[in-house]
């Protein structure tokens, strides 16, 4: 792999076997699986971070991804509550910027990885093996600089440790904070509201969650499901506040008639309503969804085999099975679109993926140059665990999990618990397996307070399942989770 600069001449010589672009978890585990096959591996690593974190294992760590430059590098951090932990290395972690290198292997003679920080945007000219490094610019964060002490977008485990500090009576800036508002509730926003909310340290805290969708998790949870958490949560303290469009985030004290001067004024769209405000001390934005970051330009697609497909509808760059995107790339994480043999085509954001795509690819990258081996295919179903321990609720899902498939919920209930008309409130909806259908074939699972049944659920998925005719009463006995008539089937 040759490097050039764009809008220069000058000559370049240096040349590199292997080029990772990117720093997160996917990076890692390519780099891992990239030394594994290739003990003599020259590894260049190209990143758009101004500056990585180093891990060095077998000390105590601080990944934290300091952007703030008015932060004391020397402080050690705030612990996370277990909660916040919990939250943050299920859906922010693979995403965050570190570099991790064993001390231990200091003094061997491997190659020492090459990084390049602060590189962007990159071009991948497809016929001539090489990478293209400009000098581009990049937007600044969508939320404006005068709310940046009041507007938290849970991105870098530091927003997580801010979070955090809400439970002191406040944050690092300021400690008027008296009420959260949290945007978004699918899993990562639902976890948030759970654990300020449940947190006893947050006595002071009024938490709302304000969300577009009818129930929290909408998109994920069948109908009933979703509502049963929407009662959890609100049991739990937060004030639900559903059939809301954001539309704009502005300080307080804009609004003259606003007497709330140092919080944030949330305009938003209700369902049947006209447009209204909510205020808070203190917003955070949590969306558990996050788009690809396709750090490389598509070339020039008007010459033959020159440009990199995109997947228009589920973001990503499209890969084939062993994660190949041309001949020589390859692309792992949530960057990839790759092919499913049994669900087809789709797209991962979660910690599970980006490990295991990341050493997937990086494996076949080491087989594909030196032609020794077959590549792999990736077949790993992603596995995500969604944990709101002030709930008393554990989720886990894997495969396809989506609300608008037909779902078949198989639900443990003593004998003793009155049952209520199609499921209804009498269900106690404390330990079950909801399986997700598209015809007779089971495209999802997901587990509620289930974990013991994860593996066989996992293999369940990958012996790609179909249905037979009495469709309800197979699936009744498909994992074992309790006595027949212990069981009880809520459809949708």
């Amino acid at each position: 792999m040759r490097l050039t600069r764009r809008f220069t001449r000058r000559k370049q010589t240096k040349a590199h076997r292997y080029v990772i672009v990117g720093s997160g978890t996917a990076a890692n585990a390519a780099i891992e699986a990239i030394r594994q096959e290739d003990v003599h591996a020259d590894i260049l690593v190209l990143s758009d971070e101004n500056a990585l974190p180093r891990l060095d294992f077998g000390a105590k760590s601080n990944d934290d991804n300091q952007r703030d430059e008015d932060e004391d590098d020397s402080d050690e951090p705030e612990p996370l509550s277990s909660a916040l932990l919990q939250s943050y290395n299920e859906w922010r972690r693979h995403l965050s910027a570190r570099f991790e290198e064993d001390v231990t292997s200091a003094s061997n003679s491997n190659p020492p990885l090459t990084l390049l920080l602060d590189k962007r945007p990159l071009e991948f000219d497809v016929e001539k093996n090489r990478v293209l490094l400009g000098d581009g610019t990049e937007v600044r964060d969508r939320v404006s600089y005068a709310l940046k002490d009041r507007v938290n977008t849970c991105t870098t485990r530091a927003d997580f440790v801010r979070l955090d500090q809400l439970a002191a009576g406040g944050s690092e800036e300021g400690g008027d904070i008296q009420s959260v508002l949290i945007i978004g509730a699918g899993f990562l926003g639902s976890e948030v509201a759970c654990a300020l909310a449940t947190d006893p340290r947050n006595k002071h805290l009024r938490t709302k969650l304000a969300f577009v969708e009818q129930n929290p998790v909408a998109r994920t949870l069948p109908p009933y499901l979703a509502e049963e958490l929407a009662r959890r949560l609100s049991r739990a303290g937060v004030d639900v506040v559903p059939n809301r469009l954001v539309t704009s985030l502005r300080p307080s004290g804009d609004d003259d008639d606003n007497e709330n001067d140092g919080g944030v004024t949330v305009g938003v769209l209700g369902k049947d309503k006209p447009e209204a405000s909510l205020d808070a001390d203190y917003v955070v934005l949590a969306s558990t969804h996050t788009d690809p970051a396709t750090t490389l330009r598509m070339g020039r697609p008007t010459r033959a085999g020159g440009g990199l497909e995109r997947d228009e509808k589920n973001g990503g760059l499209v890969v084939n099975s062993q994660l190949e995107a041309v001949s020589g790339l390859f692309v792992a994480g949530n960057a990839a679109s790759y092919f499913d043999p049994y669900l087809g085509r789709r797209r991962v954001d979660r910690y599970d993926h980006a490990v295991n795509s990341g050493l997937t690819a990086g494996r076949n990258m080491a087989r594909s140059l030196h032609g020794a081996g077959k590549m792999k295919t990736y077949r790993h179903q992603p596995l995500f665990r969604s944990h709101l321990p002030g709930l008393g609720v554990l989720i886990e899902g894997i495969g396809e999990v989506d609300s608008s498939l037909r779902t078949v919920g198989v639900w443990v209930q003593p004998p003793n618990v009155g049952v209520g008309q199609n499921g209804g409130r009498g269900v106690p909806y404390e330990r079950g397996v909801v399986y997700y259908l598209k015809g007779n074939k089971i495209m999802g699972i997901l587990l509620w307070n289930a974990s013991d049944v994860l593996e066989s659920a996992r293999q369940l998925m990958l012996s790609r399942p179909e249905m037979r005719d009495n469709l309800v009463e197979e699936l009744k006995h498909t994992i074992s989770l309790a006595p027949s008539d212990w069981l009880h089937v809520v459809s949708t």
